[in-house]
């Protein structure tokens, strides 16, 4: 028998080399090994969060339809992370490309390998700033808050400059 089919919002973002391939890319990775795509939201420029000492990243969010766990799922997108060259060094390091998991239906999951929802998605406007283009009525499952909500409630300063339109 099968998993039943559903949905997760990933948040994707690079700073090194030529960040818009590296965002196609791995949309083109995510589709052959995770799920099906339903909706890409605009691509972001934003400046890096945490160690202001690095490149401006390019972000942008997916909802993905899946018939993977979340376990599975996160295992997935750790291997097309390192397929393209992603290094887990150290935090807030520049990045070819970081996936992130940030929500899967309305599941909470705390584990020393998984924290859905992202546990610091309502303080980053370059998460929360995508995901109004594809999810702005989610709600998140603990704060029980919208998304457009928690990013009209963020105290984040950061600028996001919308680059390319959602498609």
């Amino acid at each position: 028998m099968s998993n039943p089919r559903q949905q997760a919002i990933l948040h994707l973002g690079a700073n090194v080399g030529n960040r818009m391939e590296h965002l196609k890319e791995a949309c083109a990775r995510l589709e052959l090994r995770a799920g099906r795509i339903l909706q890409k939201s605009g691509i972001y420029e934003t400046q890096p969060w945490g160690n202001p000492d690095q490149p401006d990243f390019l972000n942008m969010a997916l909802r993905l339809e899946t018939k993977s766990n979340p376990e599975d799922l996160l295992r997935n997108i750790h291997t097309i992370e390192r397929e393209m060259g992603r290094e887990r060094e150290k935090k807030w390091a520049p990045r070819i490309i970081d996936i992130d998991l940030i929500l899967f239906g309305d599941l909470i999951i705390q584990t020393e390998d998984l924290m859905v929802p992202h546990p610091e998605m309502h303080q980053r406007n370059f998460v929360l700033v995508p995901l109004l283009d594809i999810a702005a009525d989610w709600v998140h499952p603990i704060l029980r808050e919208t998304v457009e909500d928690l990013y009209w409630n963020s105290e984040d300063p950061l600028e996001v400059i919308l680059l390319e339109e959602k498609s």
